[in-house]
């Protein structure tokens, strides 16, 4: 962009002082709720349908692995039973929170089922604040941040993100995909094919979440990521299979897709926000149908596979936009995607950023889409995380369509140097 569209100097540093000091508010505010979340506990929190915390069902699974039942944790009577004994009443008076993670979750979990709630969420708290960090500070590294004023404002971006605040409250594993995906990407743009996959192995604690990237990988025929993706994974596996046995690991995305139609148990698609939360907002229904979930997701799904076309080495220089695409398209055809999975649009959107500073060292209008997203994720007037937020799944619908702008981009981009070279040839 020429220097004839730019912001005033004045107005460019009042805007961002205004942003800096919105975002330190909302730091502050979210970090004081995620505190009161937890000193209040669960029991207040069960009282009211809807008002369950997921770590209740993580616990619960890794006791029945402990006490030798662990067959049993999709076993919604058994989980139930679990939970109404820990927390002393059955969640919201009659609903049962499932646990939704493959089997090697809830035996990692084990060893601490043993502890009381408040401290075994003492521990899911510590490990995700380190997942935090680790993460935050893997993406600062790939954005090459050039200045304090950058660094500040991806700093108190990061930390005041509304579903970043719901990751903390229910001590959820979304972290654990977002270090999957960024380490497909830096090791993968380093030629560290190895660590590539299995970083993305991390990823399988929601296996759905992964399954793009593989194909993309399959695709493109990157047999030695896919096998050290194997390798990782393959452990995890026979784990799950010692624990629930072959038919149980077999049965269980089913349990996934079975769960996707439930009214039931915490679940409809209103508290949702991919395809189908945006659709159950607009419309009103709890349950849309499959066809018109699958009218939306096709199309997604297509525009995705449109942009892995090409050699390898033109997707390469072009990963962390094709990348952030693809994480987004996950997001919205995800038939189980909650508030604080969102923290993975805001992976996406850094990537895309990386894209743009690859591609010509600017961030150019990254930082006023990055604002706008943040406006999105706040809670509307009126509203609260069991009626949804249409903001937030609309700013990842355009979020998506930016990303795809970007990779058409930078598709004819590419192909430009071999046009020239063509033309060079055909003269000679």
């Amino acid at each position: 962009m020429g220097h004839s569209r730019s912001l005033p100097a004045w107005l460019t540093r009042t805007l961002l002082a205004l942003a800096l000091l919105v975002m330190a508010g909302s730091a502050v505010f979210g970090a004081v709720v995620v505190v009161q979340s937890h000193l209040t506990g669960v029991p207040e929190s069960s009282d009211r349908p809807g008002g369950v915390l997921d770590y209740v069902a993580f616990h619960a699974a890794a006791r029945l692995v402990r006490e030798g039942d662990g067959d049993k944790m999709y076993d919604l009577t058994a989980v139930g039973r679990v939970e109404t004994e820990t927390v002393g009443r059955p969640i919201g008076g009659e609903t049962v929170l499932p646990f939704f993670n493959p089997p090697f979750v809830a035996v990692a979990l084990a060893p601490f089922a043993g502890l009381d709630l408040s401290s075994f969420v003492a521990v899911l708290f510590a490990l995700n604040l380190v997942l935090f960090v680790v993460t935050a500070i893997v993406m600062e590294k790939m954005l090459a941040l050039q200045s304090r004023r950058e660094r500040l404002f991806y700093w108190l971006f990061s930390v005041s993100l509304f579903p970043v605040f719901a990751l903390f409250i229910q001590q959820q594993l979304t972290l654990w995909i977002c270090l999957a995906w960024l380490g497909l990407v830096s090791f993968e743009t380093r030629g560290k094919s190895r660590w590539a996959g299995a970083s993305l192995a991390l990823g399988l604690v929601k296996p759905q979440m992964v399954l793009l990237p593989l194909l993309f990988l399959v695709l493109h025929r990157r047999w030695q990521t896919l096998a050290w993706f194997g390798a990782a994974a393959a452990p995890l596996v026979l784990v799950s299979i010692a624990v629930v046995g072959p038919q149980g690991v077999v049965d269980y995305p089913r349990f996934l897709l079975d769960s996707t139609s439930w009214e039931t148990n915490g679940i409809n698609a209103r508290q949702m926000f991919g395809w189908n939360g945006l659709i159950a907002d607009l419309t009103g229904d709890l349950s849309p149908a499959r066809a018109v979930l699958l009218a939306f997701a096709l199309p997604t799904l297509a525009l995705v596979a449109w942009s892995w076309r090409g050699d390898w080495h033109s997707q390469l220089e072009r990963l962390p936009g094709l990348m952030g695409l693809s994480l987004i398209a996950a997001l919205l055809i995800n038939p189980h995607l909650y508030l604080y999975d969102m923290t993975l649009a805001g992976l996406a959107l850094g990537l895309g950023v990386v894209q743009a500073r690859r591609r010509d060292g600017s961030l150019g209008v990254w930082p006023l889409l990055a604002m706008a997203f943040w406006v999105a994720q706040l809670p509307l007037p009126g509203a609260d995380y069991y009626r949804g937020f249409p903001l937030i799944s609309l700013a990842a619908v355009v979020l998506f369509g930016l990303l795809w702008h970007g990779v058409r981009q930078g598709r004819e981009a590419s192909k430009a140097p071999e046009v020239v070279r063509t033309t060079e040839r055909l003269a000679a």
